[in-house]
């Protein structure tokens, strides 16, 4: 067995994969009650294991990407909730580059709309004497 460095320490690493177990189910969700409810949060835990990583990130930048809008669109917009979630998409987007397959060029190229979004929005919110 060997050891792999990580911030925290040496980490025992076994380079047998054939002797490693599969990976187990997910454990049941705890605090819950219900049976039922506990049964459908492991199968989505189950399902969410399931998909590639890059597919749920993109499916959070997405989720980012609407609570912007939102935020944006409202008759009393909320700038700095849009800038946060807006900063949010960027900053993952240039840290992830090249890693979140295809819906990284779609949010991409819709980032740059938000943004101009946002201006309009500001634009609004500070323009002076509004005859409307």
């Amino acid at each position: 067995m060997s050891t792999l460095w990580t911030p925290g320490g040496e980490v025992p690493v076994d380079r047998n994969p054939a002797e490693q177990e599969p990976d187990p189910a997910p454990a049941p969700a705890e605090g819950v009650d219900d049976p039922e409810l506990a049964a459908q949060m492991q199968e989505m835990q189950r399902q969410l294991l399931e998909a590639p990583a890059a597919d749920v990130i993109a499916q959070h930048l997405m989720a980012f990407y609407e609570l912007a809008a939102m935020h944006l669109g409202s008759d009393q917009p909320r700038l700095s909730d849009a800038k946060l979630a807006i900063d949010a998409i960027d900053a993952l987007l240039q840290g992830l580059a090249g890693r979140l397959g295809p819906a990284e060029e779609a949010i991409g190229s819709a980032l740059p709309q938000l943004k101009m979004a946002f201006v309009d929005a500001k634009d609004r919110v500070t323009a002076p004497g509004d005859p409307g």
